[in-house]
């Protein structure tokens, strides 16, 4: 089955303000599709690439090169909207930097890192990226639909990795400390090296890797959080039957 497009994405370029075109649209995603950013050449430069794996599943990786004249600043890199089909997951971890995001559904700020990923859980967005450009810098981002999502987990996993991450009900942003070994597989996912069905096949076992590690990394922080309130619980029972053996003595 033909996988439906996403929409396009629509951005105003804010990186460089001598760019002709304010709002530009970046074409619906269904192959690989790659795009230079509009760097200016005495800040740097820096290109994306958006690849379709299977339906309702994309994945992006924006690369970020600076020239050490710049360094110490906080560059916004476009204003971007985009629906997606249905509610959808999207995450996205970086290497080498920190991006701020200046989120507006809902409205709020976050800054993440190495070691701290970004999670959205929502059927739309619309956010301004603040680059760092202390260092270079590459985000991959990974975007699955809900439905997909049950398709590739099962619907009582898929459910458990949405309710352990905290983004129900939608739409929900949030940045979470995240082992870099468990978001390794998402960095990784597109290979400089291959090209077409060779690359998608090798993104596909990455992405469904990645699912396994987070999954894995999400269930056991939820017990453990589950044995130390059940604790705590004990705790405070045992404390109130000392105090009711105080009161009785």
């Amino acid at each position: 089955m033909t996988p439906p497009l996403y929409p396009d994405l629509h951005v105003r370029w804010l990186i460089n303000p001598a760019t002709d075109e304010p709002i530009s649209a970046v074409p619906a995603a269904y192959e690989s599709h790659h795009q230079d950013y509009p760097f200016p050449p005495e800040v740097g430069h820096g290109w994306f690439e958006r690849v379709m794996l299977a339906e309702d599943v994309l994945v992006f990786q924006g690369v970020h090169r600076f020239r050490p004249e710049v360094s110490g600043q906080l560059i916004p890199l476009g204003e971007f909207k985009f629906e997606f089909p249905e509610t959808t997951l999207t995450i996205q971890t970086v290497q080498g930097g920190t991006i701020c995001h200046r989120e507006f559904y809902p409205a709020t700020e976050l800054i993440y890192k190495p070691g701290y990923d970004f999670f959205r859980h929502a059927d739309r967005l619309h956010m301004i990226p603040q680059i760092d450009t202390s260092s270079d810098s590459e985000m991959t981002s990974l975007s699955v639909s809900n439905s997909a999502l049950a398709g590739l987990m099962g619907e009582d996993l898929a459910q458990q990795l949405i309710d352990g991450l905290g983004l129900n009900p939608p739409p929900v942003v949030k940045v979470m400390p995240i082992p870099l070994h468990v978001s390794a597989p998402l960095r990784a996912c597109l290979s400089p090296t291959l090209t077409g069905a060779l690359k998608k096949l090798f993104a596909q076992a990455k992405v469904l890797e990645y699912l396994c590690v987070l999954s894995t990394h999400v269930c056991a922080q939820t017990v453990a959080v589950s044995l130390t309130d059940r604790k705590r619980g004990m705790v405070r029972e045992l404390h109130d039957d000392l105090m009711q053996l105080n009161t009785t003595t």
